[in-house]
């Protein structure tokens, strides 16, 4: 979201530079010849990511300002607060800057945004879109979305270079008939679709009995993202998507996830970010990954790995296995020490590693162990040594192999600089 005094400064550049900065600019250009387009690029693709660089480079001239321009706004963040103000600055003051959004991300609120029905012309110009992020402030129904909103949502959808939508803390009816509207536009085109705190819409007593639902088809879908999905659209088979390749569950409840049914033998990656204190999923009889891909937040290291394993133990074909990338993060910032890794948990991992590898498919293992230190917890001198001649006895016949890769960073946060300071990082 741009400040207020960033986005006025914005309109009134996108029409014109006052004559004294002109004066002052054809005065500059009289006495030096300008940076070549190509230098400028590469200056300005140091700061990417970087909005108050990337304005400041904005500010130099026209060219610079040119230039600036589709990486100042390559990703917008519309919140419902601002989404009055966002849409008025698409439509009247800079229109032509909407050729440059290519990931947008939007909060809806029911109660604070407005819905003019100019609103599908608008995003009919950002026919560049690529991502969409539609989350809503509260529950709603998707059903419920007013028709200019909703028009403008199909039309952002039917960009030709359009692959993800993410859709958090919808409603959707029981039969997915909302939904399947809602992806009409893009059911050639999309590859990614990430279902984030998904609820079903409750069906009031006396009301008329919905329709059986037809099954909707994604045949173009690679990328399926699961977190918090409390709607039976996929145990009751209501998506399919027989061409999927990478499958992302992100498990942070109490009940064992059971692999849902429209997930195809065929899935080539699995990815799973999960919590000890959570049981693991359960896969099913049919899938069998080559990639597996698993993030753990635990109190140790040895509950992690033992978390994993009951990851590889749920696995039918864990022989299948060609890579396998692990992360381990461990927060002991509230406590009085930190837990390092003991040798036994090394081996333990070691151990269930040599036997997925002994089916003589495993390529490569990557390791990354991130711990987060209480702030007054400083590193003893032969730490940095101790912690990687561990890891070095323990794998080595795996890094001889040259088929594992391991990573330890010791973190802890710094209030004064509000963000993470870094005192331990070995590589094995």
């Amino acid at each position: 979201m741009f400040p207020p005094v960033y986005k006025q400064w914005l309109i009134s550049h996108d029409s014109s530079i006052n004559s004294s900065a002109k004066r002052r600019m054809s005065d500059l250009q009289a006495q030096r010849r300008p940076l070549p387009n190509e230098l400028v690029l590469q200056i300005i693709s140091l700061a990417e990511g970087k909005f108050p660089i990337l304005l400041a480079c904005s500010l130099v001239c026209r060219t610079w300002n040119r230039l600036c321009c589709p990486q100042l706004f390559q990703k917008i963040t519309v919140t419902h607060q601002s989404f009055d103000d966002w849409l008025d600055f698409f439509r009247n003051g800079s229109p032509r800057l909407c050729q440059y959004v290519k990931e947008l991300h939007i909060e809806w609120s029911d109660h604070t945004c407005m819905a003019p029905k100019w609103i599908p012309k608008c995003f009919r110009q950002m026919n560049k879109l690529r991502a969409l992020y539609l989350s809503v402030n509260g529950w709603s129904k998707l059903s419920k979305l007013p028709a200019p909103f909703a028009s403008g949502i199909a039309a952002l959808l039917a960009a030709p270079r359009f692959r993800h939508l993410s859709l958090n803390g919808w409603s959707l009816e029981q039969d997915i008939s909302d939904l399947k509207l809602t992806l009409s536009p893009c059911l050639a085109t999309l590859k990614t679709l990430s279902l984030e705190k998904i609820s079903e819409v409750k069906v009031i007593q006396g009301s008329p009995e919905s329709k059986e639902a037809s099954v909707l088809r994604l045949e173009g879908l690679r990328t399926l993202e699961l977190y918090d999905v409390k709607h039976p659209l996929l145990e009751k088979g209501l998506v399919q998507c027989l061409n999927l390749e990478c499958l992302l569950l992100k498990l942070y409840q109490p009940k064992a996830l059971q692999l849902p049914p429209c997930i195809p033998a065929g899935l080539a990656k699995l990815v799973v970010h999960g919590r000890v204190i959570d049981p693991p999923p359960t896969f099913g009889e049919i899938i069998c990954p080559s990639e597996l891909s698993v993030e753990i937040k635990g109190p140790s290291y040895g509950s992690c790995v033992s978390w994993f394993q009951g990851c590889v133990n749920s696995l039918p074909f864990p022989r299948e296995l060609r890579r396998i990338t692990l992360k381990f993060d461990m927060d002991f910032s509230r406590q009085r020490s930190i837990d390092h890794p003991a040798a036994e948990s090394y081996t333990a991992l070691f151990t269930l590693i040599e036997e997925i590898s002994n089916f003589g498919k495993l390529q490569h293992v990557d390791m990354n162990i991130l711990i987060t230190a209480p702030v007054d917890v400083k590193p003893g001198d032969d730490e940095e040594t101790r912690e990687i001649e561990k890891i070095k006895d323990v794998f080595a016949p795996l890094l001889e192999a040259g088929m594992f890769e391991a990573e330890l960073v010791i973190q802890r946060w710094v209030f004064e600089y509000g963000r993470h300071e870094v005192l331990v990082q070995i590589t094995a």
